[in-house]
């Protein structure tokens, strides 16, 4: 889907989600960053990008 739609903040959010999941924080954060790039006033962009920098801990 990201594929297809590079843009869509809502399918990095979940792709930066299942990183943190599978606890691969780098891949995680690459993810978030590029999702708050696309939309900075979004607070799930900021909670992912935060969880993501936790796990790096």
């Amino acid at each position: 889907a990201i594929d297809m739609n590079p843009t869509d903040a809502s399918l990095l959010s979940n792709r930066s989600l299942c990183w943190i999941r599978l606890g691969q924080a780098e891949q995680a954060l690459s993810d978030a960053k590029v999702c708050r790039e696309l939309r900075p006033d979004w607070p799930k962009g900021c909670y992912r990008e935060g969880a993501a920098l936790r796990l790096l801990l």
